[in-house]
Formats: C-alpha cells, sequence, structure tokens
C-alpha cells in the first residue's frame, strides 16, 4: 500500500502559498524565464491544493478551508478575464493580483505558517521555451549589446564589481536562444553550456520610453551566475508592439 506524503504536500502547499503571498518582483524572479509565470503560479497552487484536499480535508479547520477557497475563486475570476491579466505586467501592477497576495497572506496565517520567500522550485521546469516564448537561434543584435553594456554601467547596487566584470565579459559569447511571442523584444540567452533554468537575479532595472513612445520597464536577468534574460515590458499594460529601448531613453532604477 502506498504511504501519501502528508508533511511532503503539505510543506509544497505552504511554499505555493508563501510564493503567491511575496511581492510582484520576488514571483516572477523565482520562476524561470521560458514559462508563462502567472499561469505557473497559478497552477503550483492549484495542484498542491488539490492534493492536500483529496487526501487531508477533514484535518482542515474551517478558517483554513475558506482561506483556501478565497484564494481558488481569485484565481477562477482571473481566468475569466481577459489574456491581458496573464502577463507579467499584470503581476505586477493589476489590483486582482494585489489581492490575491492579500487573500494568500491570510491564508499563511491561517496554517501558521511564515510570509517569507520559498526555495525555488525552478529545476522542476524542464523542456523548450513554453507558451509565450518562441524558440530562436541568433547571435545578439547591436542594439541589444549597447543596451546590455550600458545596463551593466548602471548595475543594481547589491550586484558586486566582481560579478560585474564576469558579466561584461560574457557579452561576446550569449547567443539569443527564444524571444517572447507577444511583440514585445524580451528575449532569453545562453552561454556555450545551455540555458540557465534557475532563479533570476536582478542585474539592473531601467525605465523609459521605446522609439515607439511606449513607456517601458527594462530588467536584465541573471541565473546561475550568467547573464540570462533581458526583459523589456510596457508599463501601460496595452498590447502594441514595441521596439528595444536605445539608452538615451531610459533612466535606471534602483
Amino acid at each position: 500500500m502506498q504511504t501519501v506524503d502528508r508533511l511532503g504536500i503539505f510543506e509544497r502547499l505552504k511554499h505555493s502559498i508563501q510564493l503567491l503571498a511575496c511581492p510582484p518582483e520576488v514571483q516572477l524572479n523565482l520562476l524561470p524565464s521560458f514559462v508563462c509565470k502567472a499561469d505557473e503560479l497559478a497552477l503550483d497552487f492549484d495542484n498542491w491544493r488539490e492534493v492536500a484536499l483529496s487526501n487531508f480535508r477533514s484535518e482542515l479547520t474551517d478558517d483554513q478551508l475558506s482561506c483556501l477557497d478565497a484564494i481558488d475563486r481569485s484565481l477562477s475570476d482571473l481566468t475569466r478575464m481577459e489574456p491581458k491579466h496573464w502577463t507579467e505586467y499584470a503581476v505586477r501592477k493589476s489590483e486582482e493580483w494585489k489581492r490575491l497576495r492579500t487573500f494568500s497572506a491570510a491564508a499563511l496565517e491561517s496554517f501558521g505558517w511564515a510570509r517569507e520567500v520559498p526555495p525555488s522550485h525552478a529545476g522542476e521546469y524542464v523542456g523548450s521555451p513554453a507558451k509565450g516564448h518562441i524558440r530562436v537561434e541568433r547571435s545578439l543584435s547591436q542594439e541589444e549589446r549597447i543596451l546590455l553594456e550600458w545596463l551593466l554601467a548602471r548595475s543594481s547596487s547589491d550586484v558586486s564589481p566582481s560579478d560585474i566584470t564576469k558579466y561584461k565579459s560574457q557579452i561576446d559569447s550569449l547567443h539569443v536562444v527564444a524571444k517572447c511571442g507577444c511583440g514585445c523584444p524580451t528575449v532569453d540567452f545562453t552561454l556555450h553550456s545551455g540555458q540557465k533554468r534557475g532563479a533570476s537575479d536582478i542585474v539592473a532595472q531601467a525605465g523609459g520610453k521605446s522609439p515607439e513612445g511606449v513607456s517601458v520597464g527594462v530588467i536584465l536577468h541573471a541565473r546561475e551566475g550568467e547573464i540570462s534574460e533581458l526583459e523589456v515590458y510596457s508599463t501601460q499594460g496595452s498590447d502594441v508592439s514595441f521596439s528595444l529601448p536605445i539608452p538615451d531613453s531610459l533612466e535606471p532604477n534602483e
């Protein structure tokens, strides 16, 4: 007879709720770049909620069940909305995702679990780029190279000088291996050793305008010590396509 891993199931349920309660940048950074991150936030909770309720519903208090239901209803409401509510911009900015963090914090309290950053399970994701990303194979464009160099010269304060030197030395060896399918200029990189799948470290951030006048944010990510992604997103939340901003149109963020 197979034994159900009660402790393991509740540990993963806890991690899924902790991630839903985290600030948006933490949520997005703990997931690999090749997945649809909003989807995975919802799917991870839905999976472990179902497993926990199927096996241990009778052990849960009414308050705990109510809190889990509140998260589930909130995600169901998002599912009935337009696709724009499932973008990374929406995770960062929308009132629906902010409300979901509040429900998740309440659920953590009902279980007596700490509101803290959970461990990353990004290593469980394998395969080619998933929904939202398209596989490509090319060298860096000159515009991408210039923007990378500009960002590395204006890195976040918590990135060490030695890491910046290391990242600068990687630029000549970077290849573009995936791009976002929505029309934005976001791209994923790889070095000789293959694309990294771990949690993201933010190397630099900036904000400004695209050549088309669209307000954009720019984030340079590293994973496992390698430059892994140049994320460029509209801060207007629109679906209009836009091209890579030039450094003169950007201001670095901290």
